[in-house]
């Protein structure tokens, strides 16, 4: 089913974006730990951490987003109707919502 294919490819995406966070995060804390009395590098390390996790959540909600929007455009094709529904998924220190998809009966 297109449904069951396009929610199977947003959670890998899921999966690895959860995968790469959790990477950054252990690298991040370590860098902390690391250089805990330099607050400038401190201040530095973090910005770079969380707009890296920024990029990395809305890169998995827009790419997320198109694979939704085409297998709901498919099943629509085909009759039927569906929608998203959100999911949060939380990445290091933020949380972004993603739309897998749900088929809608009529």
């Amino acid at each position: 089913m297109v449904a069951d294919r396009a929610n199977s490819v947003v959670e890998t995406l899921i999966a690895n974006a959860e995968k790469t966070a959790e990477v950054l995060t252990e690298n991040y804390e370590k860098f902390v730990e690391r250089f805990k009395a330099n607050e400038s590098l401190l201040s530095l390390l973090e910005e770079n951490y969380n707009r890296t996790i920024y990029a990395l959540g809305t890169g998995l909600v827009e790419t997320a987003f198109r694979v939704s929007s085409a297998a709901i455009d498919k099943i629509a094709m085909m009759g039927y109707r569906a929608e998203c529904y959100y999911v949060s998924v939380t990445l290091g220190n933020q949380v972004f919502l993603i739309d897998p998809i749900i088929i809608i009966d009529d």
